[in-house]
């Protein structure tokens, strides 16, 4: 039987523990908990690389870590910054995947993966127009910073689909899953916060980003696994 890491228990009790306290609104346990849930994962991370680390993907994490962590105070000023260090690390992550699609070299794309793709751009985009277009105007301060935020995510979304359909491994399939669960995560806090205040899209929103941790690093350590 395959022995759990500690950070992995870590990762899991202070999961549920900013679950309940985000849910119960017991501010002092979110502020606690919420940075262990996203270091823990980091420190496996460093736990499992064995010291070959790969510096973009040490970027993503820190900076997914620091906008968690700002993202506790209630100041416009700090969420701004949320948004911008979202922004970057999105697009650090849309490097890391273009750039291993160029090295597959795809020349030909056959009918049913042509359709799948399709039907992914339809829906992403669809997620897109809805969590944005649908619950901002462009009377709010940040609508433009928004708009940035979900072309560049509904982009991940795209090539990580793309990727997948050409390379479906254990790797690849950690990282689509970190990535939806990146857009499940941002878009339920958007309808949320600005448009429906229903809990339960707050609960999944907040499940969706403590799962997001788990899948982005497991796909980063899976990948340094095969290179040992």
């Amino acid at each position: 039987m395959k022995k759990v890491k500690a950070a992995i228990v870590v990762y899991i009790v202070v999961s549920i523990s900013y679950l309940f306290a985000a849910m119960c609104h017991n501010d002092e346990l979110a502020i606690l908990s919420k940075p262990i849930v996203s270091s823990s994962m980091i420190f496996y991370f460093f736990q499992e690389r064995k010291g070959k680390v790969n510096y973009w993907q040490l970027l993503i994490l820190f900076l997914l870590f620091f906008s968690g962590v700002l993202n506790l105070f209630d100041d416009s000023q700090a969420f701004t910054f949320v948004l911008y260090l979202n922004i970057l690390a999105y697009i650090v992550l849309l490097g890391t995947i273009a750039k291993a699609l160029f090295e597959m070299n795809i020349k030909k794309i056959d009918h049913f993966n042509l359709g799948y793709i399709l039907l992914m751009v339809l829906f992403l985009f669809s997620i897109f127009y809805g969590s944005v277009f649908l619950v901002f105007d462009k009377k709010y301060s940040l609508y433009y910073v928004f708009v940035c935020y979900g072309i560049v995510l509904t982009l991940v979304g795209i090539l990580v689909s793309i990727l997948f359909v050409y390379n479906n491994s254990l790797k690849n399939l950690y990282l689509m899953l970190a990535v939806f669960c990146f857009i499940i995560c941002d878009s339920f806090y958007a309808i949320y916060y600005y448009y429906y205040g229903f809990l339960f899209l707050r609960f999944i929103s907040i499940l969706s980003n403590s799962f997001s941790y788990y899948f982005l690093v497991q796909s980063f350590v899976t990948e340094s696994k095969k290179e040992m």
